[in-house]
């Protein structure tokens, strides 16, 4: 039943289409409202200085904090609210990496194989379509880790490799691109000796402490892989 706008008297004066018309008036100004909001946060979503999550946990792993333009913490966003607005705006790229990225790090935080596998699904979903409308080769490259990695993880290791082949030939020495493909080439691959120059090649890019432990401790059951030594994996 329509709620019906009440007199000055408190009675209700208005017959039933007089209150529909006033209900469509009212519902035409929230959609309308929820549209301007909608494109502020579209306009206003740019990632400042924001850098790569991890679907692993020994990852090399960014800090650096992401806004939108407008100021807006982008953790204040919800996954909710950015699903809306892929949905409603489907070449929004950027947010589609921002959904991608919540969605590897929360894979990582899940301690059932159900729900780990559910989130990565997530993130392959918005990476396959953030790589079909990437405009931009930083976009194409980032998506396409992405895709090549949750490939990796849920079902094809080998097409998986080959997406972030196709990622580093596009963003070439990029450190995600190259961890994510040393540890699909000896993790779901058994290819020590292909992951091994990547993994030197990773631990000769400045990376911090904890990067240079989690890249080196991958290289030391590489080489012991290659010795016929048990890795302990």
């Amino acid at each position: 039943m329509p709620i019906q706008p009440l007199g000055a008297d408190g009675s209700v004066p208005f017959d039933d289409a007089s209150a529909r018309r006033w209900t469509d008036r009212t519902l035409l100004v929230v959609i309308a409202v929820a549209a301007l909001l909608l494109a502020a946060l579209v306009a206003g979503f740019v990632i400042v200085n924001g850098h790569d999550a991890k679907g692993d946990a020994t990852a090399p792993r960014s800090t650096t904090p992401a806004t939108t333009q407008d100021g807006r913490d982008l953790s204040q966003v919800s996954n909710d609210e950015m699903e809306t607005v892929v949905a409603a705006n489907p070449d929004v790229v950027p947010m589609r990496l921002a959904l991608v990225e919540r969605y590897l790090v929360a894979a990582d935080q899940e301690q059932g194989i159900d729900g780990k596998k559910t989130q990565l699904e997530r993130a392959r979903f918005h990476a396959g379509e953030a790589a079909a409308r990437a405009t931009t080769t930083a976009d194409q490259a980032r998506a396409l880790r992405y895709l090549g990695w949750t490939t990796a993880l849920l079902t094809d290791p080998a097409k998986g490799a080959g997406l972030v082949e196709q990622s580093l030939v596009k963003e070439p020495g990029n450190p995600d691109a190259l961890w994510f493909l040393a540890t699909i080439r000896f993790d779901k691959l058994n290819d020590a000796a292909a992951a091994k120059p990547l993994l030197e090649e990773l631990l000769a890019t400045p990376v911090d402490d904890a990067q240079r432990q989690a890249v080196q401790t991958k290289l030391d059951k590489v080489n012991a892989a290659l010795m016929g030594a048990p890795t302990n994996s």
